[in-house]
């Protein structure tokens, strides 16, 4: 099967009133389907919706109207799709093969009105994990039970930014997540100070990690902190690589993640209350172990 790219949208068996749609979305392969999903927009009201179209004959054979995430699950049989309405999530389970909806969760957005924005399945496809953002600062994420769909666990609403939905472990035993209230840029900044301004230095509160063990649902807190020297600033402020840590995985009893600026830092032990991290090389990228 030939790539699929944004290109060959256009040809797409589009549902009546969308062949004018302004945009298109991410768009994702089934594994062992010719099957290809798409993401949707057009101008005014009611503009977003996603389909799933047989490659081969462009014929549509799903369509969402309000739909803008989906996951493939197991060998491309299943799907995971999140549809949105005014006050909550909608998150179906399909069978694509036999065209049938296997059960459905809603996820209400509470009120700090974060909705879900990303989604991680479990290996197995037990669990999924979201991630839920306000866009004004606050997240939350969601653990959901895939059979009989139902949501166990999670957080409506708190403040500050995670970046991607907590990650499960090879054993589905626990997942692991982070967040930060300066996870968007400038946590090496005073509060006073502008995102741009060099540290005062001393100690600061980088962010926090959670462990989230399964099935029991039971979350523990740990603190990350770094001690920045005085004047320490990345060589571009604003670049993304400075904004947040990425790649936050478990890793053995404890956690491996991509700190900002490029350096991999690694706990193979028990994740301690309180967390210390190396200083970033403000231009550089290094491996370090903990």
């Amino acid at each position: 099967m030939s790539p699929f790219t944004a290109d060959d949208v256009p040809a797409l068996d589009l549902p009546e009133g969308w062949e004018g749609m302004s945009s298109v979305g991410p768009i994702s392969l089934n594994p062992s389907r010719p099957l290809v999903a798409v993401k949707v927009r057009r101008v005014g009201a009611n503009g977003r919706g996603l389909g799933i179209w047989n490659v081969g004959t462009a014929r549509m054979e799903y369509w969402w109207h309000g739909a803008s995430l989906l996951r493939w699950t197991g060998d491309g049989a299943g799907a995971i799709v999140v549809e949105f309405s005014p006050d909550d999530d909608l998150v179906g389970r399909y069978d694509i093969d036999g065209r049938r909806l296997l059960g459905q969760v809603r996820v209400p957005t509470g009120a700090g009105g974060c909705r879900i924005a990303d989604l991680r399945v479990s290996a197995s496809g037990t669990w999924l994990s979201t991630l839920r953002t306000s866009g004004q600062g606050e997240w939350g994420y969601d653990v959901i039970r895939v059979d009989p769909m139902a949501r166990e666990a999670g957080i409506d609403s708190k403040k500050g930014y995670m970046i991607d939905p907590p990650a499960f472990s090879d054993d589905e035993s626990r997942l692991i997540g982070g967040y930060g209230e300066s996870w968007l840029g400038g946590w090496w900044a005073h509060p006073d100070d502008d995102n741009d301004q060099p540290a005062r230095g001393g100690e600061v509160t980088f962010g926090w990690l959670f462990l989230h063990r399964l099935p029991a649902h039971q979350v523990s807190w740990h603190e990350l902190k770094m001690d920045l020297p005085r004047g320490w600033l990345p060589d571009n402020p604003w670049a993304d690589e400075w904004s947040a840590p990425s790649d936050i995985l478990p890793f053995e009893r404890g956690v491996r993640m991509t700190l900002p600026g490029g350096d991999v830092f690694t706990l193979a032990s028990d994740l301690p209350p309180v967390i210390e991290l190396p200083t970033p090389h403000a231009g550089g990228h290094e491996e370090r172990a903990g």
